[in-house]
């Protein structure tokens, strides 16, 4: 098994839930919620190992 993937299933138990659907309003809330904060840390990781 390669690296990568052994990472991904020692993960997966906090990774699974964010890739379920929706079953109500609030769970969508919480989901938006949780890629907003996927997508800003994405961004402040690019703009750390960015060149100047």
């Amino acid at each position: 098994m390669n690296a990568r993937l052994e990472t991904a299933m020692q993960h997966w138990r906090f990774v699974a839930p964010l890739l379920q659907p929706a079953r109500n309003a609030q769970e969508y809330d919480d989901l938006v919620e949780a890629l907003d904060a996927a997508l800003d840390a994405g961004e402040q990781m690019k703009r750390i190992h960015s060149p100047s």
